[in-house]
């Protein structure tokens, strides 16, 4: 008999077996007119401890999902919504997890910011809900024992081999449709004329270290202009540079973004400089404001020089 691990580790190199025959049909159907999924580096994930092979496995889908075939994922999950094959999202809602995952497995979460609370709860609900677990009303949940972290790896391992089978199949009905040659124009149209998530954080990070805005957040600007400056660089006439392109884009939004953001909130003025909530707090952000319009800085340095002046 198999140790958990070895069975894991077997089940797992199934799953990944699985995306690479779904990018070798990719790849043959485009017939050399677009890539498939960029390499994975990432070492595959073990099966034991159950927290660490739940962790590992998210990390590895995160970089297939979001990172390696993100633009291919994106379309498929489109046609198998227009082919009524995933009518209820399904094959989104699996990028979105994966991505959720990701975020709180691995980020320090800023729960007053709307977006990381709304990733935490998410998370905590699929775990839930996986271990038949009930959340009281604005209550927290994270499991503790090692069988419920298997059983959620488990869980988790069962609906990537899910993510992987539906897409194949969405490949194969699109390649029996009688508009196959039009499905196949438009999606080589997307994958060339597009950028991934992570190139455009390399990008972004560059761009704001050349502009000295070093404490803007590139990976939430880019969750935020993603599809938008895609849908630019589409635009373009052929044999345009798309990374020169892409680098204008994202300055542009460097800039707009300098001239509205603020490392601090006004929960921060009340908390750790002391101010009462009232208009006298909107007077600090404004003059906050001013300060970081002059010398971009972040959170801590531009509390410490508002304490340190006659503005509060």
């Amino acid at each position: 008999m198999p140790s958990q691990d070895n069975a894991f580790e077997q089940d797992f190199a199934s799953i990944i077996q699985l995306f690479s025959d779904l990018d070798g049909l990719i790849s043959s159907a485009a017939r050399g007119r677009m890539s498939g999924f960029v390499p994975i580096t990432l070492r595959s994930p073990t099966g034991e401890p159950p927290i660490h092979a739940f962790y590992t496995m998210v990390s590895w889908l995160y970089v297939l999902v979001i990172e390696s075939g993100a633009i291919h994922f994106h379309f498929l999950s489109e046609r198998a919504t227009a082919l009524g094959t995933d009518a209820n999202g399904e094959l989104q809602r699996f990028s979105s997890d994966v991505q959720a995952f990701r975020t709180v497995l691995q980020h320090n979460l800023d729960i007053h910011d709307a977006d990381d609370l709304a990733k935490l709860v998410r998370c905590e609900s699929w775990m839930a809900s996986v271990l038949q677990k009930t959340i009281p009303p604005g209550g927290r949940f994270w499991p503790e024992l090692e069988s419920e972290w298997r059983n959620l790896a488990t869980a988790l391992r069962g609906r990537a081999r899910w993510f992987g089978e539906a897409n194949l199949a969405t490949v194969k009905r699109i390649l029996k449709d009688e508009f196959v040659e039009d499905v196949l124009r438009e999606w080589i149209y997307r994958q060339t004329r597009s950028l991934a998530a992570h190139e455009f954080d390399t990008i972004a990070t560059q761009a704001a270290n050349d502009l000295g805005l070093k404490h803007i957040d590139v990976v939430r600007l880019r969750k935020i202009h993603l599809n938008e400056w895609n849908r630019r660089i589409r635009l373009l006439s052929e044999g345009t540079d798309k990374k020169r392109e892409a680098r204008q884009l994202v300055e542009q939004s460097l800039l707009v973004e300098m001239e509205n953001y603020l490392p601090i909130t006004g929960a921060d003025v009340i908390e750790v400089i002391g101010v009462p909530p009232g208009p006298e707090v909107s007077r600090i952000l404004r003059s906050a404001q001013e300060i970081y319009r002059k010398s971009a800085c972040g959170r801590d340095e531009l509390l410490k020089q508002l304490r340190s002046t006659s503005l509060v």
